[in-house]
């Protein structure tokens, strides 16, 4: 676990990129560029959410998680990148339809003009203070690649993506583990 300063840390880019009005988003607020909470300076923990191409199975696992946070009394905040972002083609939108269905059957709503996927950087292993990537089979040999230090030090789910499990069956499991992952941030900050 990272210790963090509990004084407000801003990224320069929200600083130097003029914003929309954040969306309201049930229980939460999304920023539009970013996809992620508003106020991050008041979260203290963040959880990474990696996939391949951060457009669906971790995409899905942000949202969600940030989602329902709130209710369980969380400072915490989930953000998401993807190891592999180039193969994400830009007429393919900013998230996968099956999320997107996926999160409205949960009543939560988004704007599916939000941010585009996010390509990992080092910095935002530095910064979390958990990473879990979608599927270890798919994933440990891309993080041995690119970030040989970091593939032994993150957590593996096993979500296979599409061409392996069915959407349905994937996102049942992202959100079962994601509410196992806040009953024990809870537990831990009780």
């Amino acid at each position: 676990m990272q210790l963090f300063c509990p004084f407000a840390v801003y990224r320069l880019a929200d600083l130097l990129i003029p914003r929309e009005k954040p969306v309201l988003q049930g229980v939460f607020v999304l920023d539009p560029l970013r996809g992620e909470p508003d106020n991050p300076a008041f979260m203290t923990e963040t959880v990474l959410f990696l996939c391949t191409g951060n457009y669906y199975r971790s995409r899905f696992a942000e949202i969600l998680f940030n989602a329902l946070a709130p209710a369980y009394g969380l400072k915490t905040r989930a953000i998401s990148r993807g190891l592999i972002t180039e193969l994400i083609s830009p007429d393919m939108g900013g998230i996968s339809p099956h999320a997107l269905h996926g999160l409205q059957a949960r009543k939560i709503h988004l704007d599916v003009n939000g941010r585009r996927p996010i390509q990992i950087q080092e910095s935002d292993l530095k910064e979390a203070t958990l990473v879990i990537a979608m599927d270890e089979w798919e994933h440990r040999p891309m993080m041995g690649q690119r970030f040989p230090h970091w593939a032994d030090r993150i957590q593996y789910w096993q979500v296979a993506d599409i061409a392996d499990l069915e959407p349905e069956a994937a996102l049942f499991a992202m959100e079962t583990r994601v509410r196992a992952l806040l009953e024990q941030f809870k537990n831990e900050q009780t």
